[in-house]
């Protein structure tokens, strides 16, 4: 039977790498919030603003704040 070998070795690995694909998507995103919140509460701590991190550090204030909002990882924009 060609169906069950199609879907064996075709249709199920083409599944399973986009799972895999979204999976580690969700993982980096995770990652990227929980990094941003990381940063907020150590700059709160410190009492400065965006703006000065982000002047010491090289960076556009929105860029810092992309950061600081998980949209940014790294240099990598995460989707909307």
């Amino acid at each position: 039977m060609l169906l069950p070998g199609f879907f064996q070795y075709i249709i199920l690995p083409s599944l399973q790498a986009m799972v895999n694909k979204e999976f580690i998507y969700l993982l980096y995103q995770l990652f990227a919030m929980a990094l941003g919140n990381l940063i907020k509460r150590l700059r709160n701590a410190k009492d400065l603003k965006q703006s000065t991190v982000a002047r010491r550090l090289g960076i556009t204030q929105q860029a810092h704040s992309k950061i600081e909002n998980g949209k940014v990882v790294n240099g990598y924009r995460l989707a909307d």
